[in-house]
């Protein structure tokens, strides 16, 4: 067992004190134990006593958080005597076959197959290999390929693999599932072709979506795609393609042609389907496009938007990333907004729109809630509050859900924020709601491109091996402190963390880090894994009354009369007291509502001076006499 998962990040808030399992006799044999497991709801099924085949039910189950399905993958290997990236490709097999099942669940697995470091995915390149032609799941094929791209680090090996095995259109849909992309930039010529010459009408198409994950190539890109805008078999394709890119990506000069292109496109669009997916991207397209035009321009492309009905706009989810794809967006007050919110993560979020300065509140309010909330059925982890205006539900890996809003009547600036726990000090975004988009948008140019200055790509999925040398040196090696703060700041360590007088109280303190952690590996290791080890006074607990109510929240103190849970430091309440015979159970949760990943978007050295600072204790003086490294 390598690693045994350690680069799988828990997803979900678990209690320890879980009850005792359910004991059902099966049928004994394969087929049966699935059939009858799968005619249970996932929350009975993670009440089983544990066996092989409850173990594969979870593994492939749609909806199943992921802490249990990594634990799934761990417990196969450990009964099959094999390791975890075998077992994450049996269940994607398996699930790929099942009857009905969602390929949510395939891609999750997929996503959770690319995260392996590519030593341990080397050692399944003949299965990969295999996989690749043979399997009857198109996803995956795909994440076969994708798999020996990692494997390989070059894409043009595995290339070469696909079109000796007809596999071209897989390969070419399996780049986008490739988090580092700067492998793929040598592909740029082949892929090229395939848009140009293919009488291939599918590969063709693949091709074209396959342009926007090819970096460094955002000039030629546009050459080719822009002049197929409108064309009946492309159109669909290069509007996906075109949206994938970020707006500080596009080329200058080439938004005016596309725009003429597209008014085009959509003043000619069946004003019964104005609702179709292809007019819902060409209008998502022409909401990015005005923020780079000229006044004439950018004023004639908002009149045939607003012609078209509601305004939509589309939101993902960052892979890997903890964010979303957009910081801001603007409406008319009293206006309606549609939201598309896509979720192309292996973990699961939400959209929750809150009232101006609530994300905090909200967000801490969501992590004390449980499956026994009053108001958990269809919102979970939405609190009843009246500052959470409107809400997704929890959106798992490869689905989405629209919500359609009426903004507020009162301009400011509301926020939007996932509120699964622990994600909202990362994952959040404005909703600035004006009297007056035109001027809004001509005073805030690089907002009103739904970017965020201080936004990071992902880097990479960091491991503690990967700074060992590093670390040895660092209270010799010259780092700056005052990189270091900066980093603390835009990581958003200060919304729950305090630090030399500054920060947010709803996690510990950090000014003692340096006496706590005197080997910065052990540092490096709680950041990376979080729920390794739980601050008490921070951990989240559910109290079981015996009256059948519930009380979620951090214990305060306990007595032998009391159990003291502490109260909204938001809002400044005292903490409960709850009386000891009142009580039936105390459940305390074993997974920190830190997030893990924080560190993804960061480079080495960020990281180091990152260390460093939190190990000065963050003191004005010693940020004085911190110089940058030469």
């Amino acid at each position: 067992m390598f690693l045994a998962l350690a680069w799988l990040a828990p997803s979900a808030v678990l209690f320890a004190d879980e009850p005792a399992k359910v004991k059902v006799d099966l049928p004994g044999f394969e087929q049966g134990d699935l059939y009858v497991l799968g005619r249970l709801s996932n929350e009975e099924l993670l009440k089983m006593e544990h066996s092989e085949w409850v173990w594969v039910a979870i593994l492939i189950r749609e909806g199943i958080d992921r802490h249990h399905r990594t634990e799934a993958i761990t417990k196969l290997a450990q009964i099959r005597k094999s390791d975890e990236p075998e077992q994450i490709l049996a269940g994607m097999t398996r699930a790929a076959k099942a009857a009905g099942e969602s390929p949510g669940v395939v891609y999750e697995l997929a996503s959770l197959l690319l995260l392996v470091p590519p030593a341990e995915l080397a050692k399944k390149r003949e299965r990969l290999i295999q996989l690749s032609s043979s399997a009857d799941h198109e996803l995956v094929k795909q994440t076969a390929y994708a798999a020996l791209i990692l494997t390989e680090g070059k894409a043009e090996a595995v290339w070469q693999i696909a079109k000796e095995s007809g596999g071209l259109i897989d390969f070419l849909n399996a780049l986008s599932l490739i988090p580092e992309r700067r492998t793929l930039a040598p592909l740029f010529p082949v892929v090229k072709s395939g848009v140009q010459q293919s009488e291939n009408v599918p590969l063709r198409l693949a091709a074209i979506r396959a342009l926007a994950s090819i970096p460094r190539h955002a000039d030629d890109v546009f050459d080719l795609l822009v002049p197929l805008v409108g064309q009946d078999r492309e159109h669909d394709a290069v509007l996906q393609a075109l949206l994938q890119i970020p707006v500080h990506k596009w080329p200058d000069g080439r938004a005016e042609v596309l725009a003429e292109t597209l008014v085009t496109c959509l003043s000619q669009a069946d004003p019964t389907r104005r609702n179709s997916p292809a007019v819902k991207r060409a209008r998502q397209l022409g909401e990015k496009l005005v923020t780079l035009l000229p006044a004439a321009g950018a004023g004639k492309l908002r009149k045939t938007l607003a012609s078209l009905g509601i305004r939509s706009v589309t939101i993902r989810a960052v892979p890997h990333g903890m964010k979303y794809g957009r910081a801001h967006l603007v409406v008319q007050a009293g206006r309606p907004l549609e939201i598309i919110f896509e979720n192309p993560d292996t973990m699961s979020h939400n959209l929750v729109v809150v009232t101006p300065g609530a994300v905090q509140e909200i967000g801490v309010a969501a992590s004390r809630m449980n499956s026994a909330s009053p108001t958990w059925k269809g919102r979970s982890y939405v609190p009843d509050s009246p500052k959470v205006l409107s809400a997704t539900r929890m959106v798992h890996t490869l689905q989405s859900e629209t919500l359609t809003i009426v903004a507020p009547e009162k301009p400011g600036k509301y926020a939007y924020v996932c509120t699964f726990p622990g994600h909202w000090a990362a994952m959040n975004g404005t909703l600035h709601v004006v009297d007056d988009v035109e001027a809004w948008l001509a005073e805030n140019p690089e907002k009103a491109t739904g970017s965020d200055p201080q936004s990071r790509a992902f880097v990479k999925a960091w491991q503690g091996r990967d700074l060992t040398a590093e670390l040895k040196t660092l209270d010799q090696s010259k780092r700056s402190l005052v990189r270091g703060k900066a980093l603390f700041s835009s990581a958003t360590c200060f919304a729950c963390h305090r630090m030399a007088g500054e920060g947010g109280t709803t996690g510990p303190a950090l000014d003692d880090l340096a006496r706590r952690f005197e080997d910065p590996a052990a540092l490096l290791d709680e950041i990376l894994e979080p729920s390794k080890t739980i601050n008490e006074a921070y951990r989240i607990s559910v109290l079981e009354l015996k009256d059948g109510r519930s009380v979620t929240g951090t214990i305060a103190k306990e007595t032998d009369d009391a159990v003291h849970v502490a109260g909204n430091t938001l809002e400044g309440t005292p903490p409960t007291e709850i009386a000891r015979g009142s009580i039936l159970a105390i459940k305390r949760s074993d997974i920190s509502t830190m997030p893990p990943g924080l560190l993804n978007a960061l480079g080495k050295e960020e990281i180091l001076n990152l260390l460093a600072y939190l190990r000065s204790a963050g003191s004005d003086q010693a940020l004085q006499n911190s110089e940058p490294p030469n």
